[in-house]
């Protein structure tokens, strides 16, 4: 698993706090869209008859190669190196782990569930749709006041993308 990064030195590797939450923030947004384009495949496949457990592990799995990728694609963006730069980057990375280790163990539990019966159908349908609804609310960091700087705080208010992927009270 990947981890993000903060650059050492005055400067860190340049980036400034708006190019910090346009690049994570980006990435956020197109793994919050992946996350759930892969729900919305699997969703109307799950009828009376189909392997359930199947498709469940099926989109678990590619929702957890596509957080493992978020994980790598966050480590890649730049993060000034300021108490608020490396405080944004740590909240990106714990709660991409914290989805990773979440999706890990919710696929553990789908792969012990019993053949489950047509009438489970729906109840699984639900399932799937609020644990994989969870991820995305750990991966949201929290930015308004948590950071201990208002500068990337600004710049994450600032960042049209970031309305959608952080959370700010």
């Amino acid at each position: 698993m990947a981890s993000v990064a903060v650059a050492c030195g005055d400067d860190g590797d340049g980036a400034t706090d708006a190019e910090a939450a346009a690049g994570a923030c980006s990435a956020l947004v197109a793994w919050t869209n992946d996350v759930a384009e892969i729900v919305n495949t699997a969703e109307p496949q799950m009828e009376d008859g189909a392997d359930l457990r199947g498709l469940m592990l099926t989109a678990l799995d590619e929702v957890i190669v596509r957080t493992e990728e978020l994980g790598d694609e966050l480590a890649a963006v730049g993060y000034p190196d300021t108490g608020g730069g490396r405080a944004f980057a740590e909240d990106l990375r714990t709660g991409q782990e914290e989805a990773a280790a979440d999706l890990a163990g919710f696929r553990d539990e789908v792969e012990a569930i019993p053949d489950p019966d047509p009438e489970s159908t729906n109840y699984r349908k639900a399932q799937l749709v609020v644990e994989l609804e969870k991820p995305r609310s750990l991966v949201k960091p929290d930015v308004q006041d948590d950071l201990g700087d208002a500068d990337p705080e600004a710049a994450i208010a600032a960042e049209d993308s970031c309305r959608f992927v952080t959370r700010t009270q």
